[in-house]
């Protein structure tokens, strides 16, 4: 993408660390996000291996929360969801 490319080179440009930045489309309603590697492994972390957009990893977690007690998984809630 050349959006991507442009920031990497703009990162190494100014002699910070570059960044990588990764394109990722949330498994729960598809939306498509620029994201850093270590952002994308942060979330897939908490959500079983799925990457989940800022909004529906909340609606999730709330999924999780209300259903404590029927063993109520990520997989069950992103279904709900």
């Amino acid at each position: 993408m050349e959006i991507d490319s442009h920031l990497s080179s703009t990162f190494k440009q100014r002699g910070e660390m570059a960044m990588e930045i990764e394109s990722v489309r949330c498994e729960c309603c598809g939306l498509k996000e620029d994201c850093t590697q270590d952002y994308i492994n942060e979330v897939k972390s908490k959500f079983e291996g799925k990457w989940l957009c800022g909004l529906c990893s909340e609606a999730v977690r709330d999924e999780v929360s209300r259903n404590k007690k029927q063993q109520f998984g990520v997989e069950e809630a992103v279904e709900a969801h």
